[in-house]
């Protein structure tokens, strides 16, 4: 395929799909007021944006390849996987790709908006890492003032979502730590299976788990 016959326009095959997408990326409405202003419950509306925003990647990614001779889609997907891993946001990583190919995705879409200057303002700035101090005011803001994933993050110029994985990571190391501990400490295979069937295998939260075993050990020492 030549890149004249990669046509964004195919993205409007199914018009409702890409009117969700307009009303999201193009004009920065919530998903709650296209739901309202579609009469469509949120949680389809979500579904058929990240229909929409999977195949409008696929069709940046061959366009891009082709149009920058990258030898396959590889390098576009190692964009967009890297703006999903900080942001943790599917509408910020997609712009975190028309970031990086602004000049090359508006030849593309041929007139078509992107994602919108509002959401590119609301956009924390991409970094590489974020520091042990900040995942430590994160767990503090949260677990002490007992204050919300959205009201930490402005505080720490990050996406609510990726604080709350900030925030489960932190409780995942250490309750890991305290599996590695335990299995250490089992005097025989049968024991070693319980600790992993008891504290892996389950669907409560990291903290949740962790949290068990800090009472099992206050209740042994008591």
């Amino acid at each position: 395929m030549s890149v004249k016959e990669i046509t964004y326009r195919t993205l409007q095959e199914d018009q409702r799909k890409y009117e969700i997408l307009l009303l999201r990326d193009a004009q920065g409405n919530s998903f709650p007021e296209i739901a309202e202003m579609l009469n469509l419950p949120v949680n389809k509306v979500r579904q058929q944006y990240e229909t929409v925003k999977r195949r409008q990647l696929r069709l940046y990614a061959d366009y891009i390849s082709r149009r920058l001779g990258y030898g396959s889609t590889r390098p576009v997907i190692q964009v967009f996987a890297e703006g999903m891993r900080y942001y943790q946001n599917l509408t910020y990583a997609h712009a975190y790709v028309e970031q990086n190919y602004a000049e090359v995705l508006r030849e593309f879409r041929a007139g078509e908006p992107g994602v919108s200057q509002k959401i590119l303002e609301q956009m924390p700035p991409f970094r590489t890492e974020v520091g042990e101090d900040e995942v430590a005011y994160i767990v503090r803001r949260r677990d002490q003032d007992r204050a919300s994933f959205r009201t930490i993050a402005p505080e720490v110029n990050l996406t609510w979502e990726k604080v709350r994985q900030l925030y489960d990571w932190h409780y995942y190391k250490k309750m890991r730590a305290e599996v590695e501990r335990r299995l250490r400490m089992a005097a025989n295979k049968e024991e070693r299976s319980r600790i992993l069937e008891r504290y892996l295998l389950g669907r409560s939260s990291s903290k949740s788990r962790y949290q068990a075993f800090l009472a099992e050990d206050k209740k042994a020492e008591d």
